[in-house]
């Protein structure tokens, strides 16, 4: 039996490989140079914190790695539950054959 991938599977399977692939870039970045929301700002310097060792960086770069940061913890649980629900969906309609 040849399943039919219909948008709504597609949709839920490209959201719930974007959610794990931004967690992995992010996981690379953090490895590499640090990340601000464990770094600090001090008198002006910013500094990315990795592994307890404090690495300066610029003002835009800390920002860019914070707000990073901050949309990972958004969308790695967005896109979990809603390719979650649209991949139950897809299931429900291919079972009820709609």
């Amino acid at each position: 039996m040849r399943v039919r991938k219909n948008k709504l599977t597609i949709a839920a399977t490209a959201l719930f490989l974007i959610s794990i692939l931004n967690v992995l870039v992010f996981a690379v970045i953090t490895m590499a140079i640090g990340d601000a929301m464990n770094g600090k700002v001090t008198s002006g310097h910013y500094f990315l914190d990795r592994a307890n060792h404090l690495t300066e960086v610029s003002p835009r770069g800390w920002r860019i790695n914070r707000d990073y940061m901050i949309a990972v913890q958004i969308t790695y649980p967005l896109g979990l539950v809603v390719g979650g629900i649209l991949h139950w969906l897809d299931r429900r309609r291919m079972k009820h054959g709609r």
